[in-house]
């Protein structure tokens, strides 16, 4: 069981920090292009707006894996 936690945690925090580095490359001027990248830039700022600064728990991130929007 703690080996399944363990990799639930892993892939929210490799999400996580996808989508923060999806975030800083946008702001800095990176274009993005191609058939996902509108829900690509949106998932990017949902993120930065919910979760920016946030300190993930196992609800924070269960609420990350789960959210389809995030998903990239």
């Amino acid at each position: 069981m703690l080996e399944v936690l363990d990799q639930e945690k892993g892939l929210a925090l490799a999400l996580a920090e996808t989508l923060t580095e999806a975030g800083e490359r946008i702001a800095a001027g990176e274009t993005v292009s191609g058939p996902a990248a509108d829900r690509y830039r949106t998932a990017a700022a949902k993120f930065s707006d919910r979760y920016a600064g946030t300190y993930f728990g196992k609800r924070e991130l269960r609420a990350l894996v789960a959210n389809p929007r995030l998903q990239v």
